[in-house]
This record gives C-alpha cells, structure tokens and sequence, in this order.
C-alpha cells in the first residue's frame, strides 16, 4: 500500500525552486538552504527580481554592481566614500536608498543599502532589511520570516 502526501502547491514550488519561497498563514515566508547550506532568495527591489545570500552578518543589504545596475542606479554617478571591512578585503562603497525590497508577502519600503565599487560575491540581504522584520528565525533546514 503506498503513502500518498499532498502538499500545497506554494511548499512544492519551494522545494523544487529554493529561491521562491512559500508564504505561510500569518503571511510568514519561509526560505529553505540551499545545496551550499546558506538560505538563498529571490527578492524584488523596485520591481527587479535579484539574487540574494541571506547574510545575518552583514550590517546592510549590499547591491552587487551588475545587480544595482538593473535595478536603475547609475554607477557612474554614485559616489564610492563607504569604506567597508569584508572577507574578502576592504572595498569602497556608495551609500543608496531602495524605495522597496520585496520577498513574498513581505514589502519593506525605503530599505537603506550599499552598491559596492567591484563585483563580487553577489548580493546580500543583510541587517538593515533583516531588522525591520518583527523577527526571522532559523528551524532546521528553513529560514523563517516574520513581516
């Protein structure tokens, strides 16, 4: 006799496609870890789907070059005068504002962030979209977040 479970489309999808995470009830979302064991999503900056690494570590949401340009920044006119510490050395940065950062039914507005001078490791959804949730925990294999 076989088991049959069925799923909601929403947590079959996040299964099969990590980046697109389920909305549960109380409008939480939840991301699953990837293959690498870090929490990847696809979040929607002024209506442009980006790349993140959800990183706890980082103090800003950091826009990788080739990603803030897509999302209309001009790199060309942004001024680099944010000296940043990373892993990987120092960088130069330049300070922006993101009218809205979005990842299911999670919309944060005016999300302060920083475009780095070279590209890098891509993305990073860090603290200053991470702290204007009411909260985010990690359970397992699932990052939770709380709008």
């Amino acid at each position: 006799v076989g088991l049959l479970i069925v799923l909601p489309l929403s947590v079959m999808l996040a299964e099969l496609f990590p980046t697109r995470p389920p909305t549960i009830g109380n409008k939480e979302v939840v991301v699953r870890r990837g293959f690498d064991g870090h929490f990847h999503v696809k979040a929607y900056v002024n209506d442009t789907p980006i790349d993140f690494l959800i990183d706890t570590g980082a103090s800003f949401v950091s826009l990788a070059p080739s990603d803030a340009k897509s999302v209309g920044f001009n790199l060309d006119r942004l001024t680099y005068d944010q000296k940043m510490v990373t892993p990987s050395g120092t960088v130069m940065a330049a300070r922006v504002s993101l009218k809205e950062v979005r990842i299911g039914s999670i919309r944060i507005q005016k999300v302060y962030a920083i475009v780095s001078r070279k590209e890098g490791i891509g993305s990073l959804l860090g603290m200053t979209f991470l702290n204007r949730l009411s909260g985010f925990a990690v359970e397992g294999n699932s990052m939770i977040l709380k709008p």
